[in-house]
């Protein structure tokens, strides 16, 4: 079971694509969020569960914005939370900023490299992202090593890395996948990895890299198969959550061949 604290009422496109991308994936999705998002939500996919409950795993901050003060302390309470249980969480865009200072490695990051400037001069180190960008795999362990999380770097080569992990490259997506909402999609592949090894990442909190690593390569998978039909050309980030239920399917089938 995923929860997914997503979107708002300004953005409530973040919560629809989450839990699309998370449905095929995870026997359960449940949404806590306003009622107009809900019901976007549930229009959607009608499977989701609106409300509050018992959960194995966290994806939070999709679709929450900076000013939003009310969601960014939903998105604090419910991280808080997740910690002191011990479950994994993804935590994306707004939810990026009520970070405590040390988090463990079950929790992943997963900002751009804007973010991920932000978040390390919050931290002490003043940073342009520019310089990020420049030089990511540098950031990215410096981020790790300030925060104790598992950091997924998001651009067009994603890089993910976890206390004493090495250094995960995937750039094997398409150029057509830097497209709004991409990354609400991937924070929804990424929490139902987590949940659907939730027990095993408690128990060992390094898994959460390999498994960060592996929904990078399924949203990337998902992007080509999204494209014309599998052919490959623009999409949008609807049709590559649309996608990622048959592209599992097409690389476990790759993997057995």
């Amino acid at each position: 079971m995923l929860g997914v604290l997503a979107g708002s009422v300004r953005y409530p496109g973040a919560a629809v694509l989450a839990t699309s991308a998370a449905a095929p994936l995870v026997g359960m999705v449940r949404y806590p969020g306003p009622d107009p998002v809900a019901h976007a939500v549930l229009a959607r996919h009608p499977e989701v569960v609106a409300g509050s409950g018992r959960v194995q795993a966290w994806v939070i901050g999709p679709g929450v914005g900076v000013d939003d003060e009310e969601r960014l302390a939903e998105a604090r309470e419910t991280l808080a939370r997740a910690i002191a249980d011990g479950l994994p969480a993804v935590v994306d865009a707004g939810a990026l900023d009520v970070l405590p200072e040390r988090v463990g490695a079950q929790i992943v990051l997963t900002p751009h490299a804007g973010e991920l400037a932000r978040l390390l001069s919050a931290r002490g180190d003043q940073v342009e992202r520019g310089e990020v960008e420049a030089r990511p795999a540098h950031h990215l362990r410096r981020a790790v090593d300030l925060t104790g999380a598992t950091v997924l770097l998001k651009g067009s080569v994603t890089l993910v890395a976890g206390p004493g992990t090495p250094v995960h490259s995937q750039d094997g997506s398409t150029d057509w996948l830097a497209t709004a909402g991409a990354g609400d999609v991937l924070a929804g592949v990424l929490g139902a990895a987590l949940a659907g090894r939730s027990d095993d990442v408690v128990a060992q909190p390094a898994l959460a890299t390999p498994l960060a690593a592996a929904a990078a390569l399924l949203h990337g998978w998902a992007a080509r198969r999204a494209g014309r039909g599998g052919r490959g050309g623009p999409v949008v980030a609807g049709d590559v959550a649309g996608a990622v239920g048959g592209s599992l399917g097409a690389l476990l089938a790759t993997l057995r061949d």
